[in-house]
């Protein structure tokens, strides 16, 4: 079974005063690093990839989360999830692949924002473009700085 979670290097020295040989670098993969016994030998891969501003992320997801709660009546009944309004924001915001179905039919999927998949710069673009599809098309007539206001009180 494939795992995927972030850790974080420690220095020799702040784990010879840990109990924990590994650090989880993010909160949603703490439960996953949970899983590991003490002494368990787990054999993995590492990825080295660029630095990705975390706080960015955190408020991307304060946005869709802000937009899921106010969507329009017409929408509402029909996106459940955060995952699923996220996916149509990255869409909307021009982030997407084009695919091609057995049948010959085109058909689109949201970029991954995953951070070995989506550099910073690009990302920082999509929160932008992200942010725009929020204003426009699911809270139009509140102002982009209310809108700023309402993400921060999602951190």
């Amino acid at each position: 079974m494939k795992k995927k979670f972030s850790l974080v290097k420690i220095s020799l020295q702040d784990a010879k005063n840990s109990s924990q040989l590994f650090v989880p670098r993010f909160e949603s993969d703490l439960e996953t690093s949970r899983k590991f016994k003490v002494g368990q030998v787990v054999i993995g891969s590492v990825t080295k990839s660029e630095i990705r501003n975390y706080e960015l992320l955190k408020k991307f997801f304060a946005l869709i989360k802000l937009a899921l709660h106010n969507l329009p009546e017409e929408l509402s009944g029909h996106i459940k999830s955060v995952d699923e309004l996220r996916k149509i924001v990255i869409m909307e915001a021009g982030f997407r692949e084009e695919h091609v179905s057995l049948s010959g039919k085109k058909f689109w999927s949201a970029e991954s924002i995953a951070f070995d998949k989506m550099s910073e710069e690009r990302f920082s673009d999509l929160y932008s473009k992200a942010f725009d599809v929020v204003c426009e098309k699911i809270l139009p007539g509140v102002t982009k700085k209310d809108v700023e206001e309402q993400i921060m009180g999602f951190l």
